[in-house]
Formats: C-alpha cells, structure tokens, sequence
C-alpha cells in the first residue's frame, strides 16, 4: 500500500481572494481523488468551500472553547461551529474536549473522534529516556499562561539544582 501526502497551503489575501483561493484548492484535491482530507481547525470561508470536496471531510479541533485571554474568542467559536458542522467528522485531543464540541456545537457522538495521542509512554524506547531533571512549557506563548513565571522560576531553581534544564516549546503572540 503506497501513501500519497500531498500538502496544500491556506490561500491568503482578502476575502474575494481567499474564496477564490479556497474553490480552486478543492479543485485541486478533488482531481488528487482522495480517500479523505483532513484540515486542522479553518474559518468561514473555509467551511463554506470545503462543501465542494467530493470525498469524507475530517476537522482537527485543538481548543473547542478559546482560552480565556486569547484574542478574537467569538471568531474562533464560529469558525469551529462552522468546520465542526461542515466535515463529517470531528478530530478532539480528549474526552473532555468531546464533550465540550457535544454541549457548545451540538455534534453527535458517533461524529467525534477522540486523538489517543495522550499515551506518551508509548512513544518513548528505553535509549530515548533521559534521566536529567527538566521542565516543559508547551503550548502557546501568550501572556495569560504565565510564562513569566516558568522563566522566574528557573533562576530559583538552578541555584539548588544547576543541572535541572527549562524548555520551551511553542508559538504565539508574546514570544
């Protein structure tokens, strides 16, 4: 079995153009007949254009309910309303999160799929596990997470133990 990936990019532009845009990318996907497509989160525009893909539509919904400090919070709930209603099926990080696309965007149960993508010991071998003390911030890096605090804390931290390491890893406005 050969597995064909083939990524396509969001159009960008103004509202015309990225319609346009959007039509002519599911022409494009169409013509690659797929046995299915999957996007992660969209918009309105989006939700309207993927219509046009002849095959199962699959959503990948990160946050179902924005974070709270997170800008255009309403955009992003009608932009998952939207996707969540326009593709076949719902792909959420948690049962929590499956419950919340059920109460807020009334999607049926048979229509969500839970991610098991929270196993992480079933990802690590005995040669990658590194015994070094660490902490992770991982996720978006915005102002209401508290980063300031992680970054305080490791001066304290390093005083008493030198070789504990921070990471952080991710995107956002406040880098």
């Amino acid at each position: 079995d050969n597995v064909n990936v083939n990524v396509f990019y969001k159009p960008s532009g103004t509202i015309k153009n990225k319609k346009k845009g959007y039509e002519v990318l599911c022409k494009k996907i169409n013509k690659e007949h797929p046995d299915f497509v999957i996007v992660q989160d969209g918009n309105l525009i989006l939700s309207r254009c993927i219509q046009l893909i002849k095959c199962p539509k699959i959503v990948t919904i990160h946050d179902p309910v924005p974070h709270i400090g997170e800008k255009h919070i309403g955009h992003k709930l009608i932009n998952n309303f939207a996707m969540s209603r326009s593709c076949d099926e719902v792909i959420v990080h948690c049962q929590l999160d499956a419950m919340k696309i059920r109460r807020y965007y009334f999607i049926k149960r048979e229509k969500i799929l839970v991610s098991s993508l929270g196993i992480h010991d079933l990802y690590l071998t005995e040669h990658q596990y590194d015994e070094k003390k660490q902490a992770l911030f991982f996720g978006r890096i915005q102002k209401y997470k508290g980063l300031k605090y992680f970054i305080e804390a490791q001066k304290y931290v390093e005083k008493i133990y030198p070789e504990f390491k921070f990471v952080i890893a991710g995107r956002g406005d406040d880098l």
